[in-house]
């Protein structure tokens, strides 16, 4: 398996050659081409949860972080610590239409049909993923087909391998790695 890294643009040679996966790292966007398609249909579909969960955070912050300031406690930026102080209600509706539940360690988004089911890890990181959690959301979005779990469990390893994704520690979420 070969990987490319290339900073900023991309030659056409490398984009016309194989397929692609973007990923952002801190500041900069890397490309990485990658042969097996497998694996890369499995990092298109993390970029695309990753984003979902991200438009979800940021609409649920964006309802729930002026309205419920505290001047004890400032802002709501932690939202599983907000949830668990009574700060954010267990369930609601967004602006969006966006349903969103809590539980235990996570929260449920819903709209349209479409299922982000995301995690926090023992930290409160939300930028994180699994295998059930890509396959719930790649079943509610028929763009990505219907890998199975097995088959997105496998890619994830694979990613490990090629240390580009690492399980955080106390939990079973990866997250990205950034690449140097």
């Amino acid at each position: 398996m070969q990987r490319f890294i290339v900073g900023g643009t991309v030659s056409e040679k490398i984009v016309k050659s194989r397929p692609i996966a973007r990923w952002l790292t801190g500041s900069e966007v890397c490309v990485i081409a990658i042969e097996d398609s497998n694996v890369m249909k499995i990092e298109f579909l993390i970029a695309a949860y990753l984003d979902a969960v991200g438009e979800c955070i940021s609409e649920l912050l964006d309802d729930y972080s002026c309205k419920d300031e505290d001047p004890e406690d400032g802002p709501v930026d932690d939202l599983l610590r907000a949830w668990r102080e009574q700060r954010i209600p267990t369930s609601g509706d967004l602006r969006s239409g966006r349903s969103f539940t809590f539980h235990g360690q996570g929260c449920r988004f819903e709209h349209r049909g479409k299922v982000v089911e995301m995690g926090f890890t023992p930290d409160g990181r939300w930028d994180c993923f699994d295998a059930c959690r890509l396959h719930e959301f790649s079943d509610t979005n028929a763009e990505f087909g219907s890998p199975t779990i097995e088959a997105i469990a496998l890619a994830l390893k694979e990613l490990e391998h090629l240390r580009m994704v690492e399980l955080q520690s106390n939990s079973t979420l990866y997250v990205l790695r950034h690449l140097q």
